[in-house]
């Protein structure tokens, strides 16, 4: 489900800020994954499909994502497939002002990621928090949190030119 086609169309379309379309394409999506018991991919599908609510405003329905997306995890199993659902949860609450309960998330997902030994998965996890500070004015703190992001960029291949000036 990541490399297909209609996937990255879905994306592409919310990238591009063709929201109404974009959640079309990963509803029909996600009802393909839900029929085929696709559980596994259908976490991939349910953070995206979750992130495209959130920026269309659809709050509501990005919640009701993210329940179902903890249950399927609980449900499978594993380190992997909670820290993606955590994740979820963490974005909702983040963009719905319910603080306490993404950071509590996020230490779920961050722990579950670890768990896992998967440190990359602990970046949306930490953007999300940065996002939460700046959302509630918390600059200095928001820098303290998105440190460990910062400083690896100038690591990142293809960032020569912009690091240049760190």
């Amino acid at each position: 489900v990541h490399f297909r086609a209609s996937t990255n169309a879905a994306l592409v379309l919310a990238w591009t800020g063709r929201l109404t379309e974009a959640r079309n394409e990963m509803r029909a999506i996600r009802r393909r994954c839900i029929e085929h018991g696709a559980e596994s991919r259908m976490l991939f599908v349910s953070l995206h499909s979750a992130l495209i609510e959130i920026w269309h405003g659809s709050f509501g329905d990005a919640a009701q994502i993210a329940e179902e997306a903890m249950e399927r995890a609980e449900q499978v199993g594993g380190h992997q497939l909670l820290a993606v659902a955590h994740s979820i949860q963490v974005a909702v609450a983040a963009y719905t002002g319910r603080d306490s309960d993404a950071r509590a998330q996020a230490d779920a997902a961050l722990e579950a990621a670890r768990s896992c030994a998967a440190p990359r998965m602990t970046e949306r996890v930490t953007a999300m928090l940065g996002f939460l500070e700046v959302s509630l004015g918390n600059y200095s703190e928001a820098l303290d949190v998105l440190d460990p992001l910062i400083s690896g960029f100038a690591t990142l291949p293809s960032t020569e030119i912009i690091t240049a000036s760190f």
